[in-house]
């Protein structure tokens, strides 16, 4: 375990942005001639096999998987040095049809779930003096029509992130995400999205999956900087 450089858990690892970050962390670390371990978490589609890794199956809006993730991962590895909060889920439609489960389903993943993995992470990442990354949305900074429950949770998770940083400082990291519209899978399953997207895109393109996840790798290692939202979007902002 000394051998270890680093310890990251990811959530919503299964595919798109999540999936690439331990992709682009595994990539990273043999550039620099490290070891990681990776904790992926997913609640129905299983990551593909990689080295360095380890699968935590469960749903992250029940806190007592979230707990138990946190806790294999740190048995199995002895520490934790880093968690991307990554995982949600969309239910996107009009106010006046979104239904209560709607609404609630979108914030326990998004928001509470994201809350139980950091409680369950802090007193870990304070001993190391680790990190950890909310991914947020646009949706978040600015609203969207069809989008109230989703852009809530991600407006949240920004309040939840700046007041976590206060509390946890000096000893943890606190940072938020606000990726580009890319194209995963959650962001191909809308076709007016994703048509609005390249239109505001400065470039009229995606953002990358792959430069997205690279810039977080670059991110994750920023020492002394917490409490703030790095924008990797080409959107512009109305």
């Amino acid at each position: 375990m000394s051998d270890v450089d680093r310890v990251i858990y990811i959530t919503g690892a299964s595919r798109g942005l999540g999936l690439q970050l331990a992709k682009s962390f595994l990539a990273d670390a043999d550039r620099e001639g490290q070891t990681i371990e990776l904790g992926l978490g997913y609640e129905k589609t299983l990551p593909p096999e990689m080295p360095h890794v380890l699968h935590l199956p469960g749903d992250i809006a029940d806190p007592a998987i979230a707990a138990k993730s946190i806790d294999l991962i740190v048995s199995q590895f002895g520490r934790l040095d880093l968690v991307i909060a990554n995982a949600a889920v969309t239910r996107d439609m009009s106010l006046l049809k979104m239904k209560d489960d709607d609404w609630n389903r979108v914030m326990d993943v998004n928001l509470t779930g994201s809350f139980y993995t950091l409680r369950a992470a802090a007193k870990h990442l304070r001993r190391s003096r680790g990190s950890f990354l909310f991914v947020s949305s646009l949706l978040g900074v600015r609203g969207g029509a069809g989008s109230s429950n989703y852009a809530a949770s991600k407006a949240a998770v920004l309040g939840l992130m700046k007041s976590a940083a206060r509390e946890l400082a000096p000893k943890v990291c606190i940072n938020a995400i606000v990726p580009g519209y890319m194209p995963t899978d959650m962001g191909l399953s809308s076709e007016s999205g994703l048509q609005a997207a390249k239109q505001e895109n400065l470039f009229g393109e995606l953002s990358s999956i792959e430069e997205t996840a690279n810039m977080i790798v670059k991110i994750s290692k920023f020492n002394g900087v917490s409490g703030q939202i790095f924008s990797l979007n080409g959107r512009v902002h109305k």
